[in-house]
């Protein structure tokens, strides 16, 4: 009897065991898939977000302005804020409201709308005052020279290229 009991303190005092390594494990893999996305810094992510949401308001600048010709919708950056917005050509330095919301459609990158953008700045080339205009078609109202705004993150960036005949915009990246 003595011999069991010395048996059985022995393998329970040997150490862990397949189990209790595998539920440590997933403890930590849980605690990583929860904590890591939060202290992640990405820039290149953070640059992307500010990419596609330029993307999609010169895109919706470009539809509205098409739908209604007689009142184009002109994207106005404003680069030492990190900052643009959609108005009218009457009035570029009003932003207009978002349609359906009472809220002014200007984005502040690492702010509100443009919080995913956070430290990205861009600089422009090729845009008379700050100012992208469309004609009705969809093309670029001075079709003599390709806007460029160039997004940058650190030492990364992606330069987003509207076509002056379509208004079509093309992307490139490095860094």
């Amino acid at each position: 009897m003595l011999a069991r009991t010395r048996q059985r303190h022995d393998r329970l005092a040997g150490g862990f065991t397949l189990i209790d390594l595998l539920v440590t494990m997933t403890i930590i893999a849980v605690m990583a898939a929860v904590l890591l996305p939060r202290m992640n810094t990405n820039g290149r992510l953070r640059l992307m977000a500010g990419s596609r949401i330029l993307a999609s308001d010169i895109e919706m600048a470009q539809i509205m302005t098409i739908s209604n010709p007689a009142k184009p919708i002109v994207v106005k950056f404003d680069p030492a804020q990190s900052t643009y917005w959609l108005a009218t050509s009457a009035d570029p330095d009003t932003p207009i409201h978002r349609p359906g919301a009472a809220q002014p459609y200007k984005v502040v990158f690492g702010s509100g709308r443009g919080r995913t953008a956070k430290d990205v700045t861009f600089a422009l080339t090729d845009l008379d005052e700050n100012t992208l205009t469309f004609n009705e078609q969809g093309g670029i109202l001075d079709p003599t020279t390709e806007p460029q705004i160039k997004l940058m993150q650190g030492s990364r960036w992606i330069t987003l290229s509207v076509s002056t005949m379509t208004g079509s915009i093309s992307e490139t990246s490095g860094g």
